[in-house]
């Protein structure tokens, strides 16, 4: 079934393509790569994935100029993109405040747009954005102590690049998890639906053949 949703991982690090690619098509997806912005772009074009994974600091095109491209794109502007954005630009020396309005832009989510809304001004305000997520329910305690870490010895954009890591794997083992739940259920039915119909097919000729005898 994974096999019908098709993935373009970006990233202009061999090693990352490569380990996240292995990953996916382990998980029977299909997926296809690219190096950089501009090549991903004329490959979403040709191949329309339903899920892009990109990097945000790449050649030619960023992660950030892709997903505006993209959206601007008949056929490409509802495709799913998966960014590290506001970790990724903290590293590359973009501010908190743009990194939090880029990061809002590229949000699919009504949910999370609102709540970068609301950072983006707490963070206008002067507050830190560990404190400007503390009262979003949607973000764990535990992930704002970590951010707050990273805040306070000045590595939040390698935290937040952990965290995120950290994140994937969990939903990763969580994705697994669901799917080890769902596939007895899935051949339980489709066991039912076969012996069905090999019931409607065989109960006619027992009968015809009981006429007859």
């Amino acid at each position: 079934m994974n096999s019908e949703v098709k993935i373009l991982v970006c990233d202009d690090e061999p090693h990352i393509v490569h380990v996240v690619s292995s990953k996916l098509r382990n998980a029977g997806f299909e997926v296809i790569t690219a190096v950089d912005g501009e090549e991903a772009f004329a490959v979403a074009q040709q191949e329309q994935p339903q899920l892009i994974i990109t990097d945000y600091q790449m050649p030619f095109l960023s992660g950030l100029e892709l997903c505006t491209k993209l959206r601007s794109t008949d056929g490409l502007s509802d495709v799913p993109v998966i960014m590290r954005t506001l970790g990724t630009m903290i590293q590359s020396g973009v501010s908190m405040l743009e990194g939090v309005q880029l990061t809002k832009n590229v949000c699919k989510s009504l949910s999370y747009q609102r709540m970068w809304d609301e950072v983006n001004q707490r963070v206008e305000a002067g507050r830190q954005i560990s404190d400007a997520l503390a009262s979003n329910q949607q973000i764990p305690r535990s992930v704002l102590k970590m951010l707050d870490a990273g805040e306070r010895s000045g590595k939040l954009g390698e935290v937040m690049n952990r965290v995120a890591g950290f994140c994937e794997e969990e939903l990763d083992s969580s994705l697994k998890q669901m799917t080890s739940m769902i596939e007895p259920a899935i051949v339980t039915f489709l066991g039912i639906v076969v012996g069905g119909l090999v019931l409607a097919m065989l109960l006619p000729i027992f009968t015809i053949s009981k006429a007859i005898h």
